[in-house]
């Protein structure tokens, strides 16, 4: 098992971890310095974590919202905005320099660069640019709750690579392009936490008012029947020649002309047609124009 290690640890980094006898010092400093292989396996395994944390979450949350993309993603602040904006960058250099370092190790006259370092690289890059298209999407579609401690999460993590980067390059006396990237973390992550930490109180807030006003309807109210979502009205997937002919309406006619219908014949809305998406949309319009005039009051 130890030969195993050994070798793995060989391949990955290019020389073996902690060969001195003091393994537990060793292994504390070399956690502690950004340019060791050590570190760049923490911080993979943490960036790992958060990233298939999330990744689940959307793939749970998202379809079981059953929000269409004009409802689920929504800039209603400048904060929000700026995190967005600032991390997908971020993500953005990151996966270029991860890309580029890739093609570089596996060339022929390499002799520098070991696998973990492309490999956390792109893991950071492509976790910022999850985080950047999560923080797109309204709060109430994800969780208060999640948002928050995810973004505490992300914090933490960006802060130990921001302080293991500032500590080599303080003791090298050198600033590189991925030094100054782990440096970044650190900002954006802070951004989105002060975002989390806000405006997920708002839509908390929001939600309550909302929910206080809006009552849903009969057919809104029973979600277990198995056919809820697929008794569904043909207009909600009828072209142009369908709903100008109006041969979508067909089916119920026949249906009609058969047996006289019930309750339980008529087919439901579309997502985007049905009363609870639409006072979704309506609350959006009402918030922007809110904020919108929140803005304007230190020209006035």
């Amino acid at each position: 098992m130890g030969s195993l290690t050994s070798s793995w640890t060989m391949n990955l980094c290019g020389s073996p971890i902690c060969s001195k006898k003091d393994v537990v010092s060793c292994a504390f400093k070399e956690i502690l310095d950004s340019s060791t292989c050590m570190n760049h396996l923490v911080v993979f395994g943490i960036t790992a974590l958060l990233t298939v944390a999330l990744a689940l979450h959307l793939l749970i949350k998202i379809p079981k919202s059953r929000a269409s993309a004009r409802q689920l993603a929504a800039f209603n602040s400048p904060l929000q905005l700026a995190a967005v904006v600032f991390n997908g960058c971020l993500g953005l250099l990151n996966l270029g320099l991860g890309l580029w370092m890739l093609r570089i190790s596996f060339s022929q006259d390499s002799s520098i660069s070991q696998s973990h370092w492309w490999l956390v690289i792109l893991a950071q890059g492509f976790n910022l640019i999850l985080t950047s298209f999560t923080f797109s999407v309204r709060t109430r579609f994800l969780g208060a709750t999640f948002v928050r401690f995810w973004s505490v999460g992300l914090t933490i993590c960006a802060a130990f690579i921001c302080c293991c980067s500032v500590v080599y390059m303080v003791e090298e006396k050198e600033i590189t392009f991925k030094a100054s990237l782990d440096v970044l973390l650190l900002p954006g992550a802070l951004i989105l936490l002060l975002y989390a930490i806000r405006h997920s109180h708002d839509e908390e807030g929001y939600e309550t008012n909302a929910n206080a006003l809006y009552k849903p309807l009969n057919t809104e109210k029973d979600h277990d029947t198995a056919d809820s979502e697929i008794h569904v009205t043909p207009f909600a997937k009828a072209g142009f020649f369908s709903v100008m002919s109006f041969w979508w309406l067909n089916p119920l006619m026949k249906m009609g002309y058969e047996k006289p219908l019930e309750d339980k014949d008529i087919p439901r809305l579309g997502s985007t047609d049905r009363a609870q998406n639409q006072y979704l949309m309506f609350l959006d319009e009402l918030n922007s124009k809110w904020i919108f005039c929140l803005c304007l009051i230190p020209f006035c």
